[in-house]
């Protein structure tokens, strides 16, 4: 069957400061989601536990950090993580 999958790679939360200041975060993680690309999906499919790999081994295999290369601009470049940054951070360097 499928591998199971994350509903969303990113939440958004508010971040109350004890100074009375207010600040939004993004955070992302490296999930399985259901629209990965082909050679993402693939990659799981072989290696399972992709994209929660240990960290113990250091030494990824080329095809390892391409995948987790990938996954990241996958995530960078999702609607999700978009719409937040263009609400939040409007002007940044191109």
């Amino acid at each position: 069957g499928a591998p199971p999958a994350s509903p969303v790679c990113a939440i958004e939360g508010t971040i109350r400061y004890s100074n009375g200041t207010v600040g939004q975060v993004l955070y992302i993680k490296s999930v399985y989601t259901r629209d990965l690309p082909p050679d993402l999906v693939n990659f799981h499919k072989e290696n399972p536990t992709f994209p929660n790999t240990s960290t113990v081994d250091q030494w990824f295999s080329e095809s390892q950090f391409e995948s987790y290369r990938r996954l990241g601009q996958e995530y960078a470049s999702s609607n999700r993580v978009r719409t937040w940054m263009d609400r939040h951070l409007p002007v940044r360097p191109a």
